[in-house]
């Protein structure tokens, strides 16, 4: 739909930015397809989760080949050249931005395992998993011209974390337990927190 009708209204292509949502399974062909067309694939990636349940209705539903290797591919659609954007599937989900970045990183449940997570393939780095969550999603809004990242001009739209997650050393691991010490909005703070309190992680049933 959206190649159609970027060929019949050729001159509205630069006002569309069409997003696929639930974009979990991509097959080879429509990998490049993404990018050429600029359509922007929509991942949750608590679908990753490794919790045993979770995983057995997947395969279920899915085909094991296709959960192996298709499910929650957004490394080769990066790879690609799309704009992937990450959400969270609140409220099914847990709405916390670190969860779903942890899951793209470390591949694994809130205790660490499986070890080298539930598909090492298809971890990404953190600077990666941060553009799903931040850049990627204000392109998708029409918004990169005022947030999503931060510089002069721009909305002063921002969080500040307990811990250096870009810094030399970090413990990818902890990365599900890092918090939000302060959010602030259009330059103004709205939620504080520099306790030590660990945050709660709560998945629901």
């Amino acid at each position: 739909t959206v190649e159609w009708l970027r060929e019949i209204h050729p001159s509205r292509n630069h006002l569309r930015r069409a997003c696929i949502e639930h974009a979990e399974l991509v097959i080879d062909d429509d990998l490049r397809r993404f990018a050429e067309l600029d359509v922007i694939p929509v991942f949750n990636p608590i679908g990753s989760y490794p919790d045993e349940k979770l995983q057995a209705t997947a395969r279920k539903l899915l085909g094991d080949e296709r959960v192996d290797r298709n499910y929650q591919d957004w490394k080769r659609l990066f790879r690609a050249g799309a704009r992937v954007v990450a959400a969270s599937d609140f409220p099914l989900a847990p709405q916390d931005p670190m969860v779903g970045m942890h899951l793209m990183v470390n591949g694994t449940d809130r205790e660490g395992n499986p070890p080298g997570g539930l598909w090492p393939h298809k971890n990404v780095d953190i600077e990666t998993a941060l553009r799903a969550y931040t850049v990627n999603p204000a392109y998708a809004r029409r918004e990169d011209d005022r947030t999503g990242t931060l510089r002069p001009g721009f909305d002063g739209d921002c969080v500040v974390l307990s811990q250096d997650v870009l810094a030399d050393g970090f413990d990818m691991t902890e990365l599900i337990w890092t918090k939000a010490t302060a959010t602030v909005m259009n330059g103004h703070v709205v939620h504080e927190d520099f306790s030590d309190t660990q945050k709660s992680l709560d998945f629901g049933s």
